[in-house]
This record gives C-alpha cells, sequence and structure tokens, in this order.
C-alpha cells in the first residue's frame, strides 16, 4: 500500500481498477495510494458471483441517484468517523482471506456422496 499520511488518504474517488482477462490487477484509491500486484487468485474466490474486491470497488464508488440526485459518497462516512484511510483499510485483509479460504478449499478433502 503506497501512501501512509492521513491526508493521502482524504477521499476515495470513484474507483478506477486494472484487469487482465478480467482478472483486477490493480485498485487506484486515489493519486496517492494504489493497490497493485493483486494475485490472481484472489479474484477466483467468489461470493454471490463477485470476489470480495469486485464487491468493495461495487459498494464504495461515489454515485447519484438519477431521480433524486441524492449522492452517495463513501467518504461522507470516513469523515463522520474521523478515518480518513476506513475505506482503504479492508483491502489487503479482502486479499489475505480470498487467498487463504482458495487455500483451505484445495486441501479438503474429496466430497463423495453415497448413493446407496
Amino acid at each position: 500500500m503506497v501512501g501512509s499520511s492521513s491526508g493521502q488518504f482524504a477521499s476515495w474517488f470513484s474507483p478506477k481498477t486494472n484487469t487482465v482477462a478480467g482478472v483486477l490487477t490493480r485498485l487506484i484509491y486515489n493519486d496517492y495510494l494504489t493497490f497493485t500486484a493483486i494475485p490472481a487468485e484472489a479474484n477466483e474466490y467468489k461470493i454471490g458471483g463477485r470476489s470480495p474486491l469486485e464487491w468493495i470497488v461495487d459498494r464504495c464508488k461515489i454515485t447519484t441517484d438519477k431521480k433524486s440526485g441524492i449522492v452517495n459518497d463513501p467518504n461522507d462516512y470516513c469523515r463522520e468517523v474521523g478515518d480518513p484511510a476506513y475505506i482503504a483499510k479492508p483491502e489487503p485483509s479482502l486479499v489475505t482471506v480470498s487467498m487463504r479460504t482458495q487455500e483451505l478449499m484445495r486441501a479438503l478433502p474429496e466430497f463423495l456422496v453415497d448413493e446407496a
């Protein structure tokens, strides 16, 4: 994770990502913070059809409701709790959990159904 002073976590832009063949490899938090070298394996673990990283990118975008004009800005919550890095903190853990889950799933014995 690049960028450590609290001023560098000032706001989450609508996230920009780099993908190779649909695999998230880099996540740009803002001008000062970029998550790089995200292993392809971290994208293989899916919950409801999306990886945890895809989920957080989707949920933490700055959006505006077309009808009401209400802006949903995750930075508002960061300011409310006084933690400008609040949104950036889970990303490394999501990669770790995804990788570890894949490892554990590979270690499970084959599931056999007794059809007797």
